[in-house]
């Protein structure tokens, strides 16, 4: 028997690697002979880059950039070794995790666009995670930060 094991995140609690781990251990306890494949998932939100990295060996990218609320902090995104793209998780610079209080209407994207123009820089082709986001501002805080 094959058994596919492919959460996504929950919330608040535990990443998508973490709960396919703890999947498989539950399904290997009662299918001990069990073929056993995790591949984690994400909605594009908090967790993306987690996810990818369980599925493709590459490495994190770490710059400095502003948070939602113009905070500076420090984000990544994900290169895998192909190098031939870099995938942005919106979550990582302008998530709701990142907001020390949830004000919408003056959050900014801003620090995306950062991370996106890092991105451009190592890589051809860049995606954008855009879930989980503490912004309402449609993205003009990233176009602003990419010199639009």
């Amino acid at each position: 028997m094959r058994v596919v094991v492919a959460p996504d995140a929950f919330k608040g609690s535990a990443s998508s690697v973490t709960v396919a781990r703890a999947m498989s251990r539950g399904a290997r306890a009662v299918l001990p002979t069990a073929h056993l494949v995790e591949r984690p998932l994400s909605d594009g939100g908090e967790g993306l880059l987690a996810a990818l990295a369980a599925a493709e060996a590459g490495v994190e990218v770490t710059i400095e950039c502003v948070g939602p609320l113009g905070e500076a902090l420090w984000a990544g995104f994900f290169q895998p070794e192909s190098g031939d793209v870099a995938v942005v998780e919106m979550a990582r610079a302008s998530g709701l995790s990142r907001a020390p209080r949830l004000r919408p209407l003056e959050a900014t994207t801003a620090g995306t666009g950062a991370l996106i123009a890092a991105a451009a820089a190592r890589a051809p082709v860049v995606w954008v995670g855009c879930g989980g986001s503490a912004t309402v501002d449609g993205g003009a805080g990233a176009l602003t930060a990419l010199g639009f």
